[in-house]
């Protein structure tokens, strides 16, 4: 007998409540590779004797890796069944978080993360060909992006408590008891394969086609979401080790990010998601990518509690606020996933590349050139990611 037949789930809407719960709890699974970075770093400098630069590179060999897997993922996740994918990805992720705690290395270290994010690919991919399948996906992205928001300011503000109790092994066992809880999320996912029609979604919601003008639009969005993340990751890796340079208390910064993150992060989300597509596709990318270069200058010049506040709320209602829009553009393209799961290799290329170029550039401490760095990657965003918006904006698609 056919799996696909074994659940009540199946040819159900993508838009169901089983189908919308299963998308998140995949989409916060894969969100941990990058959302625990400025815990885990922060935790290698200082329980593990790590230099800065040393953990800037378990950084990008993490992110690496979830880049990795997500490129090896574009050409093949349409046949491999979801179900499949986040199995896999809750078996690498327990293991390779396992294995960090009693890792103690810098080569081990640096192989078991690249082994994890490549894990946290597997996840993200269930999530964004469920979420792009879905009626009106800026919403979904933005539901999605507040709950993740939410998971990833409670990390960030339990990580010093954490780490205080327990250490690395009360870090790395966390994030392994994550996946395996993950397991209570597989019977919502559909059984069938990314590519076969298990919902009731109508068949006229096939993806249109575009000429070879908007495959060169589509291309712009994509390098987009590479600068965009480049500028993100350089910043979000190291923000934890931005505010100890300020003489900020470890528990301080993590009560200033946490809550950054949980407020402004989630109303930037929640805003995506009542405004929608109301002041069209072009204003939402210069809002979000212009605060966000606002937000990288603000954080190079943060030298005491109350602007290191200031701009890692700037950094969070920036970044989810326009993450919606950028994810939503690539749906409009394609409603089956494909360039989501494009624009996703992009950005964890992007994501991996920042604390690399961070590392490099950061010497021995001085963390204001990552700012500068962000600010002209967010810049570049803006020229690339503004002519497809004004594209799509002319055809006036919505979807």
């Amino acid at each position: 007998m056919s799996a696909s037949v074994c659940t009540p789930f199946e040819g159900v809407s993508p838009d169901s409540p089983a189908r919308v719960v299963g998308l998140n709890v995949y989409s916060l699974l894969g969100n941990t590779a990058m959302a625990a970075q400025p815990v885990i770093v922060g935790a290698l400098v200082d329980l593990l004797g790590f230099t800065p630069r040393q953990a800037g590179f378990v950084s990008a060999a993490e992110l690496s890796g979830l880049a990795l897997g997500m490129g090896g993922l574009v050409a093949t996740v349409r046949r491999i069944s979801r179900r499949s994918l986040a199995l896999a990805a809750i078996v690498i992720l327990a293991g390779a978080n396992t294995a960090t705690m009693f890792a103690r290395s810098f080569p081990e270290i640096l192989l078991l993360r690249f082994i994890n994010g490549i894990g946290a690919a597997l996840a993200y991919s269930v999530f964004l060909t469920m979420a792009a399948a879905t009626l009106r996906p800026e919403r979904t992205f933005g539901v999605a992006n507040s709950i993740s928001i939410l998971a990833t300011g409670l990390l960030v503000f339990a990580g010093p408590y954490v780490i205080g109790a327990g250490g690395t092994y009360g870090l790395f066992l966390g994030l392994a008891s994550i996946a395996i809880a993950s397991l209570l999320g597989l019977p919502l996912l559909p059984a069938g394969r990314s590519s076969e029609r298990t919902d009731t979604v109508p068949a006229t919601a096939a993806a249109p086609r575009f000429d070879s003008t908007d495959r060169r639009f589509i291309g712009l969005a994509l390098l987009m979401m590479f600068f965009l993340y480049t500028g993100h990751s350089a910043i979000w890796s190291y923000q934890e080790r931005i505010g100890v340079a300020a003489g900020i208390p470890a528990r301080d910064i993590g009560l200033l990010i946490g809550t950054s993150l949980m407020l402004w992060g989630v109303l930037g989300s929640i805003a995506a998601s009542v405004l929608g597509l109301r002041i069209g596709r072009v204003w939402p990318q210069v809002v979000s990518l212009g605060l966000s270069i606002a937000a990288a200058l603000a954080l190079a010049l943060s030298g005491s509690a109350l602007a290191f506040g200031t701009a890692c709320a700037l950094i969070a209602i920036s970044w989810f606020y326009g993450l919606p829009y950028q994810m939503g553009l690539l749906a409009a393209f394609d409603p089956q996933g494909r360039a989501n799961i494009a624009g996703s290799l992009m950005t964890t290329g992007g994501a991996a590349a920042g604390p690399f170029i961070g590392a490099l550039l950061i010497g021995s401490g001085s963390y204001g050139v990552l700012g500068v760095l962000a600010g002209i990657c967010y810049a570049i965003a803006l020229g690339l990611v503004l002519p497809a918006a004004f594209s799509l904006g002319r055809r006036g698609t919505l979807s």
